[in-house]
């Protein structure tokens, strides 16, 4: 057997050895658009990164850092998200270009010191949708119509298209709300849980529970505001209509809010608020992520 391992290893040595295919790593330039950005309905402002692929000789890491490498000109792009009732336009909202500095973002990859700014195209004013009845949140966008974005490059001619649905309406049944007096009770020695139902397209959803708290600084005049996150993972696979539910120990999250907010006798805090935040993912994006979502921990009582 190691007769035969020795004669197959030098076969394929000589093999790669006497074979040699020169090839180019570059073709020749074409305009590769890169759109990407997340509809929030309950956010007034909506973020739309539209950007280009790049290659060159050299360190593309370099590259990265030039802005003619990864933005196109704004005076040659128009933008906007078209919002649509299945063949009827209700509306179009106009997307305009902001240079975001980066100032939080210094120690990654593509930080450029000398031009640490990134390209959001954001949308201009519009009329919000509805207040919700039993939260009292404005909703911004109609969770039963689809968007549609649109972008024209003047200078190219290329008009970019694409379509998505939202989520649509998720409905908590635990824990009870009361606009009028609300109010969240955690018991220490018993599990609480967190329940919605599924609506909508919605097929991969993120809960977090974030409690949110005030600090007072003696001597100072200025308040912060600080939270802390328990994140229960993510669940998917039940048809509209079923329930989704995480389960936490009561002893657990204090201990862990103990954890994460360290003991300091010199300020004053106040408990502020707790919200619970259901991250979601329509399913066409959720059968893409299938295969890449495979390592990321399941919920767990915690």
């Amino acid at each position: 057997m190691r007769i035969k391992l020795l004669i197959l290893s030098i076969s394929v040595l000589v093999l790669l050895q006497s074979c040699e295919t020169d090839f180019e790593l570059n073709s020749s330039w074409k305009d590769i658009p890169i759109v990407y950005g997340i509809l929030n309905p309950g956010s007034k402002t909506q973020n739309i990164r539209i950007q280009r692929a790049f290659l060159g000789d050299g360190n593309a890491m370099t590259f990265a850092q030039v802005v003619d490498s990864n933005y196109y000109d704004t005076a040659f792009i128009r933008a906007k998200i078209i919002e649509m009732n299945e063949s009827t336009v209700v509306r179009t909202i106009k997307l305009k270009p902001v240079w975001v500095h980066r100032d939080s973002l210094e120690q990654t990859t593509f930080y450029n010191p000398s031009f640490p700014y990134a390209l959001i195209y954001k949308t201009e004013s519009y009329s919000y949708y509805e207040v919700d009845e039993i939260t009292g949140d404005t909703i911004w966008l109609n969770p039963s119509h689809t968007f549609k974005i649109e972008i024209t490059n003047s200078r190219t001619g290329k008009i970019i298209t694409s379509s998505t649905p939202l989520v649509g309406r998720v409905s908590l049944k635990l824990p009870n709300f009361n606009l009028s007096n609300p109010q969240l009770s955690i018991n220490p020695t018993a599990y609480n849980v967190i329940k919605w139902t599924k609506t909508g397209s919605g097929a991969r959803y993120e809960s977090i529970l974030r409690f949110y708290y005030k600090e007072y600084h003696p001597g100072m005049n200025d308040t912060t505001l600080n939270f802390v996150d328990m994140n229960f993972g993510y669940l998917s696979g039940p048809t509209s209509g079923s329930d989704f539910v995480v389960k936490y120990y009561g002893e657990n999250y204090y201990k862990l809010l103990g954890t994460k907010i360290p003991a300091d006798h010199t300020v004053k805090r106040i408990a502020y608020r707790f919200n619970i935040f259901l991250n979601i993912i329509e399913e066409e994006l959720n059968e893409d992520l299938e295969f890449d979502l495979k390592d990321i921990p399941k919920p767990k009582e915690i």
